[in-house]
């Protein structure tokens, strides 16, 4: 793997890639946004999406801006993250999909700066987000049976 600071921009944002996914670009792709939020639905969404394509990833973003839990994996501490997949076929599609989001406005900021400069470095040409909408929570009335 190789560690690179984000674009030599100074950020905080952390991008490590996999062996020689550092120079990939996957032009005209459109680039597909998938971090947990309002109900989990992008995370979910997005989760999908690369259960059902071929996919590889291109690097793992590390925040300090991520909130601080971490997972257990396989007895191993696994840190949040977010991870940039590359799918060819059927149409070239860049996603990020990730554990978390930066918990701050300044982070979130930061974080999102770095990750429209690598989806454009890694040829997408287009951006869709999925989320959730806060609304009311709506309970049904009681039943009497």
């Amino acid at each position: 793997m190789r560690r690179l600071r984000t674009l030599d921009s100074g950020l905080r944002t952390e991008v490590v890639y996999e062996e020689g996914m550092g120079d990939y670009v996957l032009e005209g792709a459109t680039f597909i946004e998938g971090l947990p939020g309002i109900g989990m639905v992008s995370k979910v969404a997005v989760a999908h999406i690369l259960a059902s394509v071929k996919a590889k990833r291109i690097c793992r973003l590390y925040s300090p801006e991520f909130p601080s839990p971490v997972f257990v994996s396989d007895g191993r501490l696994v840190l949040n993250f977010a991870d940039l997949y590359a799918v060819e076929e059927p149409s070239p599609t860049l996603i990020l999909y990730g554990t978390s989001q930066p918990a701050s406005s300044y982070g979130q900021h930061e974080f999102c700066y770095t990750v429209i400069e690598l989806a454009r470095r890694h040829g997408a040409t287009r951006v869709f987000t999925v989320g959730g909408l806060g609304g009311r929570e709506t309970v049904s009335p009681r039943r009497e049976v």
